[in-house]
């Protein structure tokens, strides 16, 4: 049982390193997704990210968040808040892309995830 949990983390570190290279050809899409996914590993698998990792997603958002769409960000917030990510410069820069928006471009599931997401990180 040991082996198998190493050997898939492992395997698991070895797609993330590959994952940060290819970070910046990422469109704003699928950085969001990835953002996601791995708040999801962290948060269900338990299983813990390198900072690198983070640090190269956060990099793209700042980035790329103008492009991002309401679903996106929200989605964004709340990942980066699972994995209690607190980089000033990430959440200040998805403030602002927040507050250029109007209201009504965001769902409510969207506003609930992003009032939640600065909540906890605050």
């Amino acid at each position: 049982h040991y082996f198998t949990i190493k050997h898939n983390q492992d395997h698991l570190q070895s797609m993330l390193e590959d994952t940060t290279k290819a970070m910046r050809k990422f469109g704003p899409a699928n950085v969001a997704a990835t953002c996601h996914k791995l708040a999801k590993l962290v948060k269900i698998c338990k299983l813990p990210i390198d900072s690198s990792v983070w640090d190269a997603v956060e990099l793209e958002i700042i980035k790329q968040s103008s492009f991002l769409s309401p679903m996106e960000i929200s989605s964004t917030v709340w990942a980066l808040a699972t994995a209690k990510r607190t980089s000033p410069a990430v959440w200040q820069k998805l403030a602002d892309v927040i507050l250029s928006k109007e209201i009504n471009e965001f769902n409510s599931q969207g506003i609930s995830n992003i009032l939640w997401g600065f909540a906890k990180v605050r």
